[in-house]
């Protein structure tokens, strides 16, 4: 897979197998965004890193990037190309492992091994609104696959919302691109010149209401592709069963990391017949991936708030389990602890705040040192740990009718690198161009190694971030840039600096991270 690291952004993915144990692996476009004000990266200029050209991969026929690719992988190593790829005439500009192209960054793709369906999200760029110059505001996008195919980007939004053939050295534009078939001129293309047709996907949103699709909301667009539920009758008739009822059999779920939700994407042939909100009682932080697992509960990985630092709260792995109106539900618990750092020995002091839905009476174990052995039957136990370690005491309630929960605290016994950014500070202004210094002071009970203090500038926008520039050393410069295709006085964006430093280890303590964070806020 050729990449080109340093400027950002893009590099998809995810993997997955089909029914007949084909590979199929979805990849990003590899291009920075952030020079072409929100829409299509197409810069052509002479001398120009041609990072700002997504046609040298996302529409180039002879490139692995901003595709979806299907392999099948050969039990000594290697790999054949299965037969049903888009490009099948041997051509030395087309590469045989494509499946789907014209993608921008496929981040998650599932497959319904029941159905030989493959599910793919792929997300949009960032412009608000419609420029008659330049093309259409960005869009995410979900489709149901069941053949190879185009679609579009960079130069269509979807089939039906072309971008307009833009000029970076001149500033002039040109025509619509033609979507029903689109050509690749860029002199940045290895591949074929002539693509196939884009082709329309399933559900398509904006920023604003859609038209078509109301159910998926407004807000910011992070679309994600999950699974499709398999029911098992056998399995969810087993007594204390969690598998989520028939209702939901061969439905794909479709998640949105910008808009904390899950949906139930009902489908007939090529068509989204209902969408319906899925456990919409539950807060979702930031979803990243769903899969059921074999007992056939739903899993959540949430990211959480925060710019690539430590995201707590709210980065997390929930399961989904359902129990039914009538049967008896689990209790709920949350552990805590009133310290969870120090040198030994080091006392703390639990807590369990637990509950039963059905009010019956809760038992309690706590194992503090993680040997699988109950420590404690008390619902606020104290314990003291004399050894450094980094230890997760867990704490399990189970109601009278035999269900449970557990919850954990992480405790470290030791000492992590305390990590402050002296300047700037929290709230500092900065105008978007300034050139900040910045100083960062560790203390460890190692010797501190300025080499391997980090320090990354991160345009926050939103509740997301991108990250721009990365620099090491206790301290230095980082002047803050603010991409095209963002704009201050229209959105919300902040310079957020995040500082790192990792340490040795020692002993049973492994090596531990401190960060620290502050938040600039422009001026103007």
């Amino acid at each position: 897979m050729p990449v080109d690291r340093g400027i950002c952004c893009h590099v998809g993915g995810d993997i997955v197998f089909d029914q007949a144990g084909n590979l199929l692996l979805s990849t990003g476009d590899d291009s920075n965004p952030f020079e072409s004000e929100g829409y299509a990266p197409i810069d052509e200029r002479e001398g120009r890193n041609p990072v700002f050209d997504a046609q040298r991969s996302a529409a180039n026929t002879n490139d692995l990037r901003g595709k979806v690719l299907r392999i099948t992988p050969g039990a000594g190593g290697g790999y054949t190309i299965p037969a049903g790829n888009l490009f099948v005439d041997q051509n030395p500009l087309t590469k045989p492992e494509i499946y789907l192209m014209g993608l921008r960054n496929p981040f998650r793709i599932e497959f319904n091994k029941a159905s030989g369906e493959l599910y793919v999200a792929d997300y949009s760029p960032d412009a608000d609104e419609p420029n008659p110059l330049r093309g259409p505001a960005g869009h995410g996008k979900w489709t149901v696959a069941t053949e190879p195919g185009n679609y579009g980007w960079p130069y269509c939004a979807t089939a039906k919302l072309p971008y307009i053939d833009y000029d970076f050295a001149t500033g002039v534009s040109g025509a619509a691109f033609n979507c029903a078939a689109p050509v690749n001129e860029s002199p940045n293309n290895t591949g074929v010149k002539d693509l196939p047709t884009v082709t329309q996907p399933d559900v398509w949103y904006s920023y604003g209401p859609s038209a078509e699709f109301p159910e998926v909301g407004t807000g910011g667009i992070g679309p994600m592709a999950g699974p499709a539920y398999a029911y098992d009758a056998k399995l969810a008739g087993k007594k204390g069963s969690t598998a989520w009822p028939a209702y939901y059999n061969g439905v794909p779920l479709f998640y949105e990391w910008t808009r904390d939700y899950i949906k139930a994407f009902f489908t007939s042939g090529a068509d989204v017949t209902r969408i319906e909100p899925v456990v919409g009682t539950f807060d979702f932080d930031n979803p990243i991936d769903l899969e059921f697992g074999p007992e056939g509960a739903l899993y959540v990985l949430e990211y959480g708030d925060g710019y690539f630092g430590k995201n707590l709260p709210g980065a997390e792995l929930a399961r989904v389990d359902f129990v039914g109106p009538s049967a008896n539900r689990a209790p709920s618990v949350t552990a805590n602890a009133d310290t969870t750092e120090g040198t030994k020995p080091l006392t703390v002091h639990f807590s369990a705040l637990a509950s039963d839905p059905e009010g019956t009476r809760l038992r309690y174990a706590w194992d503090f040192d993680g040997n699988g052995k109950v420590d404690s039957k008390q619902a606020n136990p104290a314990f003291t740990y004399t050894a450094d370690g980094l230890y997760r005491a867990t704490v399990t309630v189970t109601d009278q009718g035999g269900r449970s929960t557990s919850d954990y605290v992480e405790v470290i016994v030791g000492h992590r690198p305390v990590v402050k950014l002296v300047t700037p500070v929290e709230g500092q202004p900065f105008a978007f161009g300034d050139t900040v210094q910045y100083e960062v002071v560790v203390e460890d009970d190692q010797p501190v190694d300025c080499s391997k203090v980090k320090v990354t500038y991160v345009l926050g926008h939103d509740t997301h971030g991108h990250p721009i520039t990365t620099a090491f050393g206790c301290t230095g410069t980082i002047t803050t840039s603010v991409p095209s295709g963002h704009d201050p006085a229209t959105q919300e964006l902040r310079a957020v600096f995040d500082a790192e430093y990792t340490d040795s280890g020692s002993g049973n303590v492994p090596p531990l991270t401190g960060t620290d964070e502050v938040v600039l806020e422009p001026t103007g």
